[in-house]
């Protein structure tokens, strides 16, 4: 029986952001959900890894996944995907403010110009 290797390290994980390029219109083709199951399928099974999440967005033809960063690479280069962007929004909306103090030294004096 062969070993499976251990999971990734949760830093080697990425958030994507995936658009499949459009399918032939024709009657009885597959929905964005069933496309979405076979080409994660198809990776899992070359790749031996498997996405933690992902979520199907059927009127875009793309989906969002959290998934080990080489099954995210292999995922790329499948003929069905269009695109591969990162998701950011797996953090914070908030702007952290660069250097803290007055944003003004005098009322008709910019900072930093006494």
């Amino acid at each position: 029986m062969p070993v499976k290797p251990p999971p990734p390290h949760p830093s080697a994980w990425v958030d994507a952001v995936v658009t499949l390029h459009p399918p032939a219109r024709r009657r009885g083709a597959p929905s964005v959900q069933q496309r979405v199951h076979a080409v994660l399928d198809a990776v899992q099974a070359s790749t031996g890894s498997a996405p933690a999440d992902w979520v199907v967005f059927e009127g875009l033809d793309a989906f969002s996944l959290r998934a080990p960063a080489g099954f995210v690479e292999a995922l790329s280069r499948r003929a069905e995907v269009a695109q591969v962007m990162p998701d950011g929004s797996a953090g914070s909306a908030m702007i952290e403010p660069v250097a803290k103090g007055p944003l003004m030294d005098s009322p008709d004096e910019p900072a930093g110009k006494a």
